[in-house]
């Protein structure tokens, strides 16, 4: 006796093919997806170590004063220095400003220097903030 089979169809359904399509498309976004938000982050990162910097160098600058300097007097500061970065066409301006008040011995001043920015990538004004401290002497 002899026994029919049916015939095989090789190959995959529309539906099989849609939804593998679209698990392939979700996959290669989400990597897309990863890698813009990695670039976005180097950036962010980039402005506020740009921040930094420049408020270091503006700290140094402002240390080659003496203590008895008017540039050391017990006030606050705004605005005092701006500085720009450019890159790829978009300038970047952080203004540093400072304040000096009395430290915790009298022969003590604080430097307190805040420098702010802008970023246009995060849309939000950011800071860092350092302090130092100078001192007349000792007194014995």
């Amino acid at each position: 006796m002899r026994m029919k089979f049916a015939r095989r169809r090789e190959g995959f359904t529309l539906a099989e093919v849609l939804i593998s399509s679209v698990v392939v498309l979700m996959t290669i976004g989400l990597f897309v997806n990863t890698f813009v938000t990695a670039k976005r982050s180097a950036l962010l990162a980039d402005e506020r170590i740009k921040a930094v910097h420049f408020a270091r160098v503006n700290m140094e600058t402002l240390l080659t004063n003496t203590y008895y300097s008017s540039a050391l007097s017990f006030t606050n500061r705004p605005n005092w220095m701006t500085n720009y970065s450019v890159v790829g066409g978009i300038t970047s301006r952080y203004v540093c400003s400072y304040g000096v008040r009395t430290g915790q011995y009298t022969t003590a001043k604080i430097i307190v220097m805040t420098n702010s920015w802008y970023s246009k990538l995060s849309e939000h004004t950011n800071s860092v903030t350092m302090a130092t401290a100078v001192s007349s002497g000792f007194q014995w």
